[in-house]
């Protein structure tokens, strides 16, 4: 899913990211945010234990949600946690 980030300076950056979850134990879950930027590919990762969030997932699955709604639905979630990161990583590709 094709999103558009922007740094403190205003520079926007074009990624590609896809989203899943893998359980962790304990109640834990790892989100993993694949990114895709200028042929380059990074996974960022973030935990958490919303186990509501992750019900509204498999909620939005069986309700045969589109991947688009779904990977919304994580990027809503998550993006903003994980945004520093990318952002940085970004800058340093086109450096």
């Amino acid at each position: 899913m094709k999103t558009i980030i922007k740094n403190y300076k205003g520079e926007e950056f074009e990624i590609e990211t896809h989203f899943s979850h893998i359980f962790k134990g304990y109640g834990r879950w790892l989100i993993i945010c694949r990114v895709s930027f200028k042929g380059h590919r990074r996974p960022f990762h973030s935990y958490t234990n919303d186990s509501m969030f992750i019900d509204k997932i498999s909620d939005v699955r069986i309700d045969d949600a589109s991947w688009e709604e779904i990977q919304n639905t994580y990027k809503e979630k998550f993006l903003d946690n994980l945004k520093e990161s990318i952002i940085e990583w970004c800058e340093d590709i086109n450096e």
